[in-house]
């Protein structure tokens, strides 16, 4: 089974004590319900999409909580538009920029290159160099995707830094 946010819309500008949103959410490839918040520091609201019904909600509420959430389809919708703003936050910083993870760093987080070092212009040299003078290091950009957000999303904790590094070392 498989949820997806689609025709995702927010509105930092209007986040004040939740974050303001609008999506779509399919729920095993049908679209289910347009889940919303306004960002005043309500829930989420759940407008279904005409044809469905409550007995197909309920099918999606049975569903999120076997996924290992002990709360309610509220905190779950509340944590896909999360993850999504994260993912939409590491594209960005991706995509324009050489990013790097340095495994000799006594902070967290992640290092850049100047903005003239794109990933375009980056090549085997760069890597060589960098190698040179940072042995360990690793281009965030050169990862599959997902083991890239890992460690975009472990940026936090040095701790949680060197351990995902070690789970792909």
């Amino acid at each position: 089974m498989k949820v997806e946010l689609k025709n995702f819309k927010h509105m930092p500008s209007l986040s004040e004590e939740t974050t303001c949103f609008s999506a779509s959410v399919y729920f095993n490839g049908e679209k289910l319900f347009v889940a919303s918040n306004t960002g005043k520091g309500e829930g989420n609201r759940i407008d279904l999409v005409k044809g469905k019904t409550r007995v197909d909600l309920e099918a999606f509420r049975k569903w999120v909580s076997t996924q290992g959430f002990k709360v309610d389809c509220d905190y779950y919708i509340s944590t896909l538009v999360h993850n999504h703003l994260v993912l939409q936050d590491f594209k960005r910083l991706t995509k324009g920029r050489v990013v790097y993870f340095s495994p000799k760093s006594t902070s967290p987080g992640l290092r850049q290159f100047p903005k003239r070092v794109t990933p375009a212009n980056f090549g085997d040299s760069g890597r060589s160099i960098l190698q040179k003078h940072d042995p360990g290091a690793v281009v965030i950009n050169d990862l599959e995707p997902d083991i890239g957000l890992e460690y975009y999303k472990a940026t936090e904790s040095l701790e949680a830094l060197q351990a995902v590094h070690r789970k792909y070392s």
